[in-house]
This record gives structure tokens, sequence and C-alpha cells, in this order.
């Protein structure tokens, strides 16, 4: 439902991966034992239909059907990313991405796979991630099966035509040389430089002329052979046809991609070695960015993902309300941003990162905010794991779910392949929601990882100097054993307080009309409501008008009014995050007359959020 409210005439106004992916822009596998169509739960507002099956091939396949749809979609994921590199060729996978799409034993023509998808109004793309590499395309539904047709041939009967192998070696090299000047692409460079030398996610992946100099055909051609295999592989296909028309064909099509009955390629080499940490990685940025960042090696977190440990504990150090981490460092003006989470790295090891953005003044307090980061942990430690904050989170995570909204075709199956290396088919959609089983022990077990003797501090700046260079993306950097803390007062940290603003009804309104109403009998006050008819989710979108008669009259006005604006902005925000977590957000604009508050999110508590605001603004 949209509320649109126009207060007239109030009188005189107040007012944070570690695994980056290499990926060609143009704009441990799981079981196999069943054919049969699994059942995969979905959102009550999902209107797609959804089954899984698992091909005699070994393939895993999520077939959406989506009448409705403007765009088909498919993606298939090959369970062998950078990761699998051979030694003496880094950034191999990454050229196989792109030599795969060069003409097929059925269509050979090098380029017409590309051509016939943007005939037919789609698109197609790949990335290369550490554990896997991603294809996918999308196509106007009437030519998708043709367009599936060419795209599968890619893993049936690849060409990978010899003629265009320096073409696609420069090409690789172009998106490395692109690389080498992005701030984000040199920082996750230059920590490999403190992983252990035995872990592949310390070698470099993208890879350029030299690392695939001299005959990387053959090479290209045993690792596609040694890796790419069906019983390796996941795909989702997403068409407007229903699921019992879907599956004969798009089985029968997907069942000739051979089975080498490949095994599973599980990591367990430790991401450090013994010795290596605690350590200080300080390395030059060349735009004026500052941070630091906290990077704990942890156990692998994807076996939790029902559970999500490492999520409870990341969304309190992350926290922006009161009684913050982010609240004090931000107060003390050292920070402008502060995101805390974990990311799943192979079947033994993942990664914990707080990672801070950090001001000028901030920069030469990277000691004391350590010591405030170490202070937040031992509070968490203190006060143990909290079984009603894990219920608020998961009261949070089950609405995102329940009201999801739909995503494009092509963004739908891209982002759903990988999950197909990881979960079990009925949680295919719903696993990232999951928060069940509140384990105290298992989030205290995660906990006693973020120690100041297993960290990894990462401080970046244009202003730091280093005695060596990282040698891909030339980067200055050093590194130093131990970390620098320094104390700093932390009686302000406390853990949240229950969030007022979570929705407790989420009744739907019923209207007949989408059209724009005045209300009547509202004295002073002009009201309008437009409700919305479409979607059926309980979320509304409500506009406030504060105006003063003469509008702003001059430029000196407009200018207070929008310095205004972005003080009580920084004064609201750890008043505003428990809702912002809770599904309602806020933002205040200056028109010319005034002051015009959004809001927009779950209905319920939004005249809550706009009293707060209001009573900071006014």
């Amino acid at each position: 439902m949209t509320r649109l409210i126009n207060l007239a005439q109030i009188g005189c106004f107040v007012l944070f991966s570690l695994a980056i992916i290499s990926g060609c822009a143009t704009s441990s596998a799981p079981s196999t034992d069943t054919s049969a169509t699994d059942v995969v739960v979905k959102s009550p507002n999902d209107q797609r239909d959804y089954a899984h099956v698992t091909l005699d091939n070994g393939m895993r396949v999520l077939l959406i059907s989506d009448p409705d749809a403007d765009k088909s979609a498919a993606a298939l994921v090959a369970f062998r990313g950078s990761f699998h590199d051979p030694e003496d060729r880094p950034g191999l996978a990454h050229f196989l991405e792109h030599m795969l799409f060069i003409g097929t034993e059925k269509y050979p023509e090098p380029d017409g796979y590309f051509a016939f998808v943007q005939k037919h109004g789609g698109g197609s793309n790949a990335y290369t991630a550490p554990d896997h590499t991603n294809y996918f395309f999308d196509i106007q539904p009437e030519y998708f099966v043709e367009g599936l047709d060419r795209f599968a041939q890619f893993f049936i009967s690849p060409l990978l035509d010899k003629t265009y192998v320096d073409r696609e070696k420069n090409a690789v090299h172009s998106e490395y040389q692109m690389q080498i000047k992005e701030d984000g692409w040199r920082g996750f460079m230059v920590q490999k430089v403190a992983m252990n030398p035995e872990h592949p996610m310390s070698k470099f992946n993208i890879g350029t002329l030299d690392t695939l100099d001299g005959d990387a055909y053959s090479a290209l051609i045993t690792f596609f052979e040694g890796h790419y295999s069906a019983n390796q592989m996941g795909a989702v296909i997403l068409h407007n046809e229903p699921i019992a028309t879907l599956k004969p064909w798009v089985t029968e099509l997907l069942g000739q991609v051979p089975n080498r009955d490949l095994p599973n390629l599980d990591l367990t080499t430790p991401l450090t070695a013994p010795g290596q940490l605690p350590a200080t990685l300080r390395h030059q940025t060349l735009k004026s960015d500052r941070s630091v960042s906290f990077s704990f090696p942890i156990p692998a977190i994807d076996p939790y993902y029902q559970t999500k440990p490492t999520g409870y504990i990341g969304s309190l150090i992350g926290h922006e309300g009161q009684g913050s981490l982010h609240q004090l460092l931000t107060q003390k003006g050292w920070i402008t941003g502060l995101g805390a989470g974990s990311e799943n790295i192979d079947q033994a090891n993942a990664i914990f990162d707080i990672s801070v953005q950090l001001t000028e003044a901030g920069m030469d307090q990277v000691p004391a905010i350590t010591d405030l980061v170490f202070d937040y942990i031992n509070l968490l430690r203190a006060e143990k794991a909290q079984a009603w904050l894990y219920r608020e989170e998961a009261t949070v995570a089950t609405l995102g779910f329940r009201f999801r909204e739909q995503i494009p075709s092509i963004a739908a199956v891209q982002s759903l392949a990988p999950n197909l290396m990881k979960f079990p088919a009925k949680d295919l959609l719903v696993a990232p929601y999951l928060l069940e089983n509140f384990d105290a022990e298992l989030i205290d077990n995660y906990l006693s990882y973020l120690r100041p003797d297993n960290v990894l501090v990462t401080v970046a700046g244009p202003e730091v100097e280093g005695d060596k260079t990282e040698r891909w993306f030339d980067v200055a950097y050093s590194l130093d054993n131990g970390i620098e803390r320094r104390d700093a007062e932390s009686g302000a940290l406390t853990l949240p307080a229950p969030n007022p603003f979570l929705p407790e009804d989420l009744t739907l309104i019923e209207s007949a009309s989408n059209a724009p109403e005045a209300l009547p009998d509202t004295g002073p006050m002009a009201f309008y409501l437009a409700a919305d008819t479409e979607f059926g989710v309980p979320r509304a979108m409500l506009h406030v008008s504060l105006r003063r008669p003469d509008g702003l009259i001059s430029v000196a006005d407009s200018v207070r009014a929008r310095l205004y604006r972005n003080l009580v902005e920084d004064d609201l925000n750890a008043l505003s995050y428990p809702a912002l977590l809770a599904g309602v957000s806020y933002g205040i604009s200056t028109p010319d007359r005034g002051f015009r508050i959004s809001l927009g999110g779950y209905q319920d508590k939004q005249s809550e959020l706009l009293q707060v605001v209001l009573d900071r603004l006014t």
C-alpha cells in the first residue's frame, strides 16, 4: 500500500571479499542419489514454480517455470575455478572461460552464439570464482529452445579452437590490465602475501600473457578434460513453459554433457601457516580511501548454513545502533563506515572480516580502533550468545523470505546456480534466509577464533609507504609480525536493545482502486492515499512534506537546509538503524519550500519511525 501525505503550511521549517572473481564483463560437489523431481521450498509470495532433478549423468538441475517472464534464462556452473589452476599456469581456469564460447561441433561459427543471443534481445556473460565458474545468458522466450541448445553445446562438444588462443590470451591480459588500477583488486591481491603459500588462495588467479605463454593450449585441453564433467556441474533453467513441459527436453539436452565421473576436490589446507599470525599488513592505495580490516581465519561455515553462527556475530559487531562499536567510533570522528561478516573459502576454511572505512583522523588512530574492536568482541564473549537477539534476526530473515521480491530472469539463474554446489534441493532458495536452531555453544566456538593472536590487520591508504612491492599489481606494502594496540575508552559499548520496529501487523488492506484519493476531515493538513492492488505485500511508501508558505527564498536558505538535513541524518543514524534492520527506511530531502520525509518498507511501524524523524527534524 502506498500512502501519500502532504502536511501543508506547518509554519517555519526546521530542519563492507575476500574472494574476488575474474569475470568477462560485457555490461564440493553434492551427492547424486536420485533422478526424481525434488521439492524446492519457495516463498509464499513467489509466483514461479520450481523443481529440482539430478540427471543420469550426475548434473543437478533446477527448473523454474514463470509464465510471465519477459526473458528466459539459463546458467551452468562448473564446480571448478581458479583454485584448481595448475601451479605453473595461474589464470588457466579464467582462460578456459574465455575459450569455451568459441564454436561447437553443432554450431561451429566462432561468434555465432553471441550473435544469436544479441539478435534476440538477450545477453551472455561468465565469471571465474575460486571454487566455480558460472556461465549464463538470457533471451526472448520464443528463441530460448535454440538458445539453450547453443549454450549447452559448449559443455557437450566445444571446439576450443586453437586459432583463437592468442585472441583470448589478449582478452584475459586486457582484463588484468584494467584491474591493476582498481584499489579493490589491488587490496585483494596484496593480502595474498599474508596467506599460507601452500593454499591456492595465496596464488595469482587472473592470468596474463606471461602466465599463459608457451603451449597454454595443451594445458587448456588437459584442464577441460580433467575438471569439466557433468557430475561436477549444476544448471538453472528459467522459461515460460510449465515444469512438466520443460523437464523432458531440458533433461534430454543437458543429459548429453559428458560425465567423466570426477571426484570432489575438497581443499583442507589451512588458510594460514603456523607463525604467520598475528600480523599487520600495510599497503598503499591509488585513491584517497582509507581503511583498516581485521581478518580472522575460522573453520568453514557452509556446513552451518541453517544456523549461521557467524551471521549472528557479524550482525552485532556491524550494528550501528545505540551503544554500538560503529556509534562510538563515529562519535570520535575516526570512521565513516563499518561492516562485519564471513565468507566461506573451501571445505575447511572461512574468513571472518571486520572492515572499517577511516577518516583522515582515524588513520592515525588504528591502534586505538584495534583495541576497541577487541573490547567489543570481549563484550560478546562476556554476555554470551543471546537467544532473543537470534530470534529477532530470525524474524527479519523469515519476513525477508516471505515477502521477497521477484528478480529478473538472468539475475535469478546466475545467483541460484552456485547454490547447487552447497545446498540440498529443498533449501536452494531459502538457504540464505535460514536461521534455525539457536546454538549458543556453536556461536561461542566461532567467537573463540576472534582473538588478537589470530588476526591479520590490514591498513590501507594513499599515505602508506612500503618496503616491498607485490609482484602482480605493483602494490607497495609492508608486512610485520604482531599488531599494535593502544588503550581507548570503551565504557559506552553495549549489546543492542530490543528492536521496537519489528513489524507485527502484516495484514493487507483491501482496496478496489489504486488511484490517489484525498482523505476527508483532516483539518489543516492534507492527506492523500493510494493503495497498491498488484504486489500483495504489507509494504508502503509514506511521503511527508513540511512546507513554509513562502518557500526557501534564497540560495543561503537552501544551503542551510541541506546542511541541517545532513546533521539530522547523522544524529538519527543510531536511532534509525534498528528500523533499517527491520525493513523500514527513511530519507530526508530539501525541495524548494521546506523538507520532505520519505519512508518505505513494512507499513506496521512506519508511524513510529516517522515520529522519531520528526522529533529530530523539528
